[in-house]
């Protein structure tokens, strides 16, 4: 099996910033359908070309025999054409970096620059969706301010308030396209003391 691709894929989902468990279970996903497929490709490759069996006779001579090579070929994609559409890279963050201390209740807002990396435009029906963690009293969805075009750079706000309780907080949004379906992760890091 080829882990380098999945390897890139890993790095990539990095640079959008999901958790060090969401990378593994992506890639783990991954080569558990590489691997289905894989065998999948066996066993169709199997059914095309059967072999006969019959009761083997005795023979003083030998026979010749004569072999099957099956060729089977697995690629391993980590995003389809349509996949090009949306894709986010996280810049820097504008206000808030991680690690800043809030005092507990205290509201504030949160920035991030962002990297339109895809081909479609992000309009104000692309919305932030809260993902897990903790949500900070930020709303469960939140559209975008301002359209973001393809290739070009923006930033993206969100309103929380901390917790009042002292500790280390972490939340994380998700952009999600009209449709809902999510393609990049934002987080926000706090400490209350």
């Amino acid at each position: 099996m080829k882990r380098i691709p999945l390897f890139l894929l890993g790095l990539t989902l990095a640079a959008c910033g999901p958790s060090a468990a969401e990378l593994e279970s992506t890639v783990a996903a991954a080569e558990v359908q590489a691997i289905a497929t894989f065998a999948g490709q066996l066993t169709q490759a199997a059914a095309q070309n059967p072999t006969a069996t019959s009761s083997p006779t005795p023979s003083p001579t030998p026979e010749a025999t004569t072999a099957t090579t099956v060729q089977v070929t697995m690629t391993l994609t980590a995003a389809s054409p349509a996949d090009d559409c949306n894709i986010m890279t996280f810049r820097e963050d504008v206000t808030i970096p991680d690690g800043e201390v809030i005092t507990g209740g205290a509201t504030f807002t949160k920035i991030w620059s962002v990297h339109n990396s895809g081909s479609c435009n992000w309009s104000p029906a692309y919305q932030m969706l809260f993902s897990h963690g903790d949500r900070m009293d930020g709303a469960r969805s939140s559209q975008l301010a301002q359209p973001i075009l393809a290739g070009e750079i923006g930033n993206i706000a969100l309103s929380l308030r901390a917790p009042t309780a002292p500790g280390e907080y972490t939340g994380w949004w998700t952009l999600a396209n009209p449709a809902g379906e999510g393609f990049g992760h934002l987080s926000v890091i706090i400490i209350v003391p």
